[in-house]
């Protein structure tokens, strides 16, 4: 992608840009590929069982933090994205067919945060964390993925 992440003369983030190259990255990604892709975040309830049988990514932003004031008015602060994926086991499930689910789930964030490295736009951007259900919503899996990007000086580097 030709588009930069930050601005050089102002030092400001195109986040609107920075989630459209997620967004091209996961429904280019073979993995997500069987999976239903979406920017829109729902509860379990409200997607079609087929739906959640396939599985569902979601992609979206949520918020920005850590501004480090103490470097210029122009500092960009540490822009947090998460990509959720979620979808349900059909017939009798025990936990650890969740915790199966989870892990290739898990797998499948990994991969795509390999991919997104690639991308110009997205180059200081890193994933840091993943969460799971944790067994608590059986037949219903989950797991979501925190990207962010560098921010020099902060404490959760």
């Amino acid at each position: 992608m030709s588009v930069q992440a930050v601005k050089p003369q102002t030092g400001y983030v195109d986040y609107s840009g920075v989630m459209r190259a997620i967004a091209v990255a996961c429904k280019k990604n073979a993995i997500f590929g069987r999976r239903h892709f979406t920017r829109t975040y729902q509860d379990f309830a409200l997607y079609a069982p087929e739906d959640l049988s396939k599985g569902v990514a979601t992609l979206m932003s949520a918020g920005i933090s850590e501004y480090p004031y103490e470097q210029g008015a122009t500092e960009v602060g540490r822009h947090r994205i998460v990509v959720i994926v979620q979808g349900r086991i059909d017939g009798d499930t025990t936990g650890e067919d969740v915790e199966e689910a989870e892990f290739l789930a898990i797998r499948q964030l990994e991969i795509l945060s390999v991919e997104c490295q690639e991308i110009e736009i997205l180059s200081g951007y890193k994933m840091i964390s993943i969460a799971t259900s944790g067994q608590l919503e059986r037949p219903y899996y989950w797991a979501a993925a925190e990207i962010t990007n560098y921010v020099e000086g902060t404490e959760s580097e």
